[in-house]
């Protein structure tokens, strides 16, 4: 469910020792082991300026080597399929139950640095990328089973943990996706944001579908709602 691994120490090298710890741990396990991405897996927080929730860079561990460490476990899963190229989302099929459980990424931001500061940093801004985007639709919910069920860190339903000077970018996105998709709905939508803007069109007509849930960590609390776009939480 995210958070993998604690912050504390708070040396990147440290960090990374944790999620080694970790793999090691569960990478004989008999029963497949999937890692989402959570706010503090990136170490990010360390870089903090005082005050504010923005981040320095150095402290932080960036995507491709959390992939290395810790996510890549999941490439011994035959039925997991990541999304590519160190991508830390992906899908599994569990077929004797006509489903497809599909893992987001809720912390897929940009890297971008400007005098030593990250402009999006993974510790408090959160977001789906047009790349993520675009897969979820074309690829992770093409040709999907009768049930599909989500899995990702950030709490779907935008409540629970709607802390101020928190970013979520393009939910509104992923639900209108998942909408189409239960309904078998056509659909187009984009953005203009500068780093995160997206076109996107699918055609999701020909077969409803069951989700059963979107299911998200986060709050460390245990509830159950249904959310603003409709769907178990």
């Amino acid at each position: 469910g995210g958070d993998n691994v604690g912050n504390y120490p708070t040396s990147p090298e440290d960090h990374i020792k944790m999620m080694e710890e970790l793999r090691a741990l569960l990478e004989n396990s008999e029963v497949p082991v999937i890692f989402v991405q959570g706010n503090h897996d990136d170490n990010s927080i360390h870089g903090r300026i005082p005050g504010t929730n923005t981040c320095r860079i150095g402290f932080e561990v960036k995507d491709d080597i959390q992939y290395y460490t810790l996510f890549s476990i999941a490439e011994k899963c035959p039925a997991f399929h990541f999304a590519g190229n160190k991508a830390l989302y992906g899908y599994f099929d569990a077929e004797k139950a006509n489903t497809r459980v599909v893992f987001l990424n809720s912390s897929d931001v940009p890297y971008i640095v400007r005098d030593g500061i990250m402009k999006y940093n993974q510790q408090w801004d959160f977001g789906y990328s047009e790349k993520q985007l675009s897969w979820l639709c074309h690829t992770a919910l093409a040709n999907a089973p009768e049930n599909v069920i989500f899995i990702e860190h950030m709490p779907f339903d935008h409540i629970r943990h709607n802390y101020s000077g928190e970013n979520i970018y393009n939910d509104d996105a992923v639900d209108a996706i998942t909408t189409a998709f239960s309904c078998a709905e056509k659909l187009h939508i984009e953005s203009q944001h500068e780093d995160f803007g997206y076109n996107i069109s699918v055609d999701f007509q020909g077969e409803t579908h069951n989700i059963p849930a979107r299911i998200s960590a986060h709050c460390h609390i245990d509830t159950q709602t249904i959310d603003p776009a409709g769907f178990l939480s």
